[in-house]
């Protein structure tokens, strides 16, 4: 496994570079009753067009290098997004 990292979610979107070794991704969210992400190489921006993880659901996928991750959250209260890289 590689680095874990936690973005605290408001109704602005959060932008995180991934490390240049990671090739997949694994999403929790907690809080609030969802959040919405994005991943693509460079800078990104989430909105609530883009991708859904509902609270308490594990996601993984592979990730381009240079990937970044962005995020907003959903309805609710606070919520963040758990994020654990992985290498293989």
């Amino acid at each position: 496994m590689g680095t874990a990292r936690t973005i605290t979610l408001g109704a602005t979107s959060a932008n995180q570079a991934l490390t240049s070794t990671c090739r997949f991704v694994s999403l929790i969210c907690t809080g609030g009753t969802h959040c919405h992400f994005t991943i693509g190489v460079g800078a990104q921006v989430a909105t609530v067009a883009s991708h859904y993880l509902k609270t308490g659901e594990r996601l993984t996928v592979s990730v381009p290098v240079g990937a970044h991750i962005a995020a907003i959250q959903g309805t609710g209260s606070s919520t963040t997004l758990f994020i654990t890289e992985l290498t293989q």
